[in-house]
């Protein structure tokens, strides 16, 4: 009867560590995208520090950077920079640029979730 007991609550212990190291090790997934995103919106907020004369569409910022015209656009679920192909965000569903009140304004959706950063003030 004791042995019984033991092995049960052995079961038990078990059964509650991993439930909670699977939960920890779920968001500790969704954290990386977050981590993604703030990395990426500091690097567009650089980028576009350094850069002048902004054309705001609904999908795309047009720019000069360094002498050269560039764009941030929206492409296969991803907001690439032409002038090359660098990728800034990935897996997202749609992206959108606003300009207002002096400032670029930069909205995109991931699944259901929309998010808002702010990414250069003239």
């Amino acid at each position: 009867m004791i042995e019984a007991l033991f092995a049960f609550s052995i079961c038990l212990i078990t059964t509650l560590l991993l439930s909670h190291i699977s939960f920890i090790l779920y968001h500790l997934s969704q954290d990386f995208r977050y981590n993604d995103d703030h990395l990426a919106i500091h690097q567009l907020r650089i980028l576009l520090a350094a850069s002048y004369d902004f054309y705001v569409e609904d999908d795309v910022i047009e720019y000069e950077y360094k002498g050269e015209k560039e764009k941030l656009y929206f492409h296969q679920k991803r907001l690439v920079r032409k002038g090359g192909y660098e990728i800034f965000l990935q897996n997202i569903d749609r992206v959108r640029f606003q300009y207002e009140h002096a400032c670029i304004h930069m909205y995109w959706h991931r699944k259901d979730v929309e998010k808002h950063a702010i990414l250069v003030c003239e």
